[in-house]
């Protein structure tokens, strides 16, 4: 531990002439401090020698912190952490796949660096991670219509992954799993969550993009009613849903 800016520098040049540590030297549009990592060629030896055997605790650790940094696409220049985060959640995602369990309350990780996949186009790497998340909710509370709100929401990504890719019928197959959900949730009086409506939403804008404008126009409807009883008529959400219902009955009546 170091006490200020002078004596880090008197110990990173230590560890630097020693090769232990190299100055990194991303591009200058990176979002965070350029800083120091550990050198290559010592960050594989620990790993393969230090640390030859495993552990699932350091592991899990390591799965929560990447997950922990990856960027919302509304932040401002998300891009440029995302591509810096990559390599690392590859490494998660492979640690996942080979075996180590997601710690119990940290399933969100899954959902994280599925995200972060499909943004950076590597939809096989996301529809795994998607996938191992689906698995994991409808392993605890079975396959039938689900009415967790991240059950929902989980069958919700991998629509969504499914759509961009083009697998119509797949994707289609899913929102309605999520919807069925809903409406489930509904019939046991649990007021419907934000996420749900969301799921709602986009299987509204999936069957207009199928030209099935009256079910989508149902659908919106239905969302409608449910950002009314959540947020209010006063919502800018719900503001915007009434336009656009308003607008799909324009462009049906035309």
């Amino acid at each position: 531990m170091t006490y200020d800016i002078i004596e880090f520098n008197k110990v990173i040049r230590v560890l630097y002439d020693y090769g232990l540590a190299e100055p990194d030297m991303s591009p200058t549009e990176y979002t965070e401090s350029r800083g120091y990592s550990m050198h290559s060629c010592v960050h594989a030896w620990t790993r393969h020698v230090l640390n030859e055997i495993e552990s699932n605790d350091l592991a899990q650790l390591a799965i929560i912190y990447v997950s922990l940094k990856i960027p919302k696409n509304t932040e401002q220049k998300y891009y440029t952490l995302q591509r810096r985060l990559l390599g690392h959640a590859a490494f998660c995602s492979t640690t996942i796949l080979n075996g180590t369990p997601v710690t119990k309350g940290e399933e969100w990780t899954l959902k994280g660096l599925g995200d972060l996949f499909r943004n950076m186009a590597l939809f096989q790497e996301a529809e795994a991670m998607y996938k191992r998340a689906l698995q994991g909710e409808e392993k605890a509370l079975g396959p039938a219509p689900c009415i967790s709100v991240h059950c929902r929401a989980e069958r919700r990504y991998l629509g969504n992954l499914y759509r961009d890719q083009g697998r119509i019928q797949e994707a289609e197959t899913l929102y309605r799993r999520a919807l069925q959900g809903y409406e489930k949730a509904i019939a046991e009086n649990i007021t419907p969550s934000i996420g749900s409506l969301e799921n709602m939403e986009d299987f509204a804008k999936f069957q207009v993009q199928q030209g099935k404008t009256h079910e989508a126009r149902s659908l919106y409807i239905r969302c409608q009613e449910g950002l009314k009883a959540v947020l209010g008529i006063e919502h800018s959400r719900y503001k915007a849903m009434t336009r656009e219902i308003e607008l799909l009955s324009e462009d049906g009546g035309r």
